[in-house]
């Protein structure tokens, strides 16, 4: 009877320690770590990864760092963490299944890593913005605004950043409000060579096919008189950027404008720049620009001219 009762408690503990069949094997893990059966669990979560959903990723990613912290091996817990607030830096620990130590490693490799993810991720927009394509850099510029607005919340925002704030949200507000102004394009008329898209480049002095274009410059003398202008007003700064712009040291950028013999802007490009989202404001408005065309001998002509902007505060 007493071998029995011993068989018994054997069996009892080895179906304990075995998962059941048709276990999730992501709570296999859980339940794994749980026990502090911490290498089991790392075993168990080094099997699952390949083919896992982003959300069953992170959680065995979360649990790879939890059981390595709680082995002792921290450096390589920091750095699994550090992958995961690199991956998503609003993802947050599961509520109730951290300890306090835990929680305070993964506090702590936040506060390292989210200054370097930001500037990271501003990098990765201004190419974008660089490239004239707002649209592509709002989700960068979006993240690096939330995580900003954290660190600032938790009163954790580093000084050097707080410019880069300014100028998040004076892109953010420059790209929503282009995006808005494209929701109904406006239709080129029939025969216009002008292109579909704006174009920061440096002017060519040729139009059409194999036709030169004469480009004139330069003050006004008795066959040449320089465009008038029309239209030639200075662009809204949001209030964000203006904020940055009164402690530039520069005030005033130069772009130059290539005026065709309609008096249309057909191309603007900056020369002598100040701010980036300054530069792009004034850029979007040149090419809105009105004037009468230069003429020679009477004749409208292309023109060349540089315009000085000085930000008003």
């Amino acid at each position: 009877m007493g071998a029995l009762k011993a068989i018994g408690v054997v069996g009892l503990i080895v179906a304990l320690a075995t998962p059941a069949a048709g276990q999730d094997p992501l709570a296999t893990a859980k339940d794994l770590y749980a026990s502090a059966s911490y290498e089991e669990a790392l075993s168990t979560l080094a099997r699952l990864s390949e083919g896992a959903s982003p959300d069953v990723a992170r959680q065995i990613e979360q649990y790879r760092a939890f059981s390595l912290y709680a082995l002792g091996r921290t450096t390589e817990a920091e750095q699994v963490a550090e992958a995961l607030i690199r991956r998503n830096p609003q993802a947050r620990l599961p509520p109730g299944e951290t300890s306090p130590r835990i929680e305070s490693m993964f506090a702590s490799v936040r506060k390292r890593v989210l200054p370097a993810l930001i500037r990271d991720e501003y990098r990765t927009a201004r190419a974008a913005i660089d490239r004239g394509d707002l649209k592509a850099a709002e989700p960068n510029l979006a993240l690096v605004s939330q995580v900003l607005a954290e660190l600032r919340a938790s009163g954790t925002l580093d000084e050097s950043l707080s410019d880069l704030s300014l100028l998040v949200d004076g892109f953010l507000g420059l790209s929503r409000a282009s995006a808005a102004q494209q929701t109904a394009p406006a239709v080129e008329p029939a025969g216009a060579t002008r292109p579909a898209a704006p174009m920061a480049r440096t002017p060519t002095a040729s139009s059409g096919a194999g036709t030169a274009t004469t480009v004139y410059s330069g003050a006004g003398d008795g066959r040449l008189t320089p465009p008038v202008v029309i239209n030639q007003s200075s662009p809204a700064v949001p209030r964000a950027v203006a904020e940055v712009m009164k402690r530039s040291a520069r005030k005033s950028l130069v772009v130059e404008l290539l005026i065709d013999e309609r008096g249309d802007v057909e191309e603007a490009s900056i020369t002598e720049a100040v701010l980036p989202v300054y530069d792009l404001l004034v850029l979007r408005s040149a090419r809105q620009w009105k004037y009468r065309p230069a003429l020679f001998d009477g004749t409208p002509v292309t023109y060349r001219k540089s315009v000085t902007i000085t930000f008003q505060e």
